[in-house]
């Protein structure tokens, strides 16, 4: 009867995850380090997307994911050697 708690529990934790997966899929990898959608949605935001119809396009979010990508690289790197 106590286990029925926490299986439960653990059931809905993985509903949660997948629910968020879903919502806010990881559309880039650096070496293990996710770049989520929101990422993404927070540096358009951050780069006028809210206003500029320019960022409708796909090309234009492609564009911030490989900003995101080259950014992680750099930082993955800075770490290695130091920094």
């Amino acid at each position: 009867l106590l286990l029925m708690p926490a299986a439960m529990l653990a059931f809905g934790e993985r509903i949660a995850r997948a629910v968020e997966a879903v919502a806010n899929p990881i559309v880039a990898t650096v070496n293990g380090i996710a770049i989520d959608a929101d990422a993404v949605r927070r540096e358009m935001v951050r780069r006028g997307a809210d206003f500029l119809p320019s960022f409708a396009a796909p090309e234009a979010k492609e564009a911030v994911v490989e900003e995101l990508v080259r950014i992680e690289v750099l930082a993955q790197k800075a770490r290695e050697e130091g920094y």
